[in-house]
């Protein structure tokens, strides 16, 4: 694999994490959001993941060929990915919690 096809499915992944933790907690926050994914795409989960997908696949498309001198690390790249993951599962947390917390 070409490092700028692995550095666009980074970016990929990132972009989707980063969706589904604001889908997640915008259709929370706003009905209308949530009920247009259940009724498009049959449940609001299926929807953020149909839609998770399309934002994976878009991004994909973006990074693939755009051209970069610079040297992959795929350390860095790797790290880069984890922290998104944490970062966007600690905002659906916390977002829940506020939530809870707020009766």
């Amino acid at each position: 694999m070409k490092p700028n096809e692995m550095r666009a499915l980074a970016h990929a992944g990132m972009g989707a994490f980063i969706f589904i933790a604001l889908a997640t907690m915008g259709a929370d926050l706003y009905a209308p959001f949530k009920t247009f994914l259940a009724t498009t795409f049959g449940h609001h989960w299926v929807g953020k993941g149909v839609l998770s997908i399309v934002v994976f696949a878009v991004v994909n498309y973006l990074q693939k060929d755009r051209a970069s001198s610079a040297k992959l690390d795929l350390l860095a790249l790797a790290w880069r990915v984890a922290a998104v993951v944490v970062l966007s599962g600690a905002a659906i947390f916390g977002f829940f919690v506020w939530e809870l917390m707020r009766g």
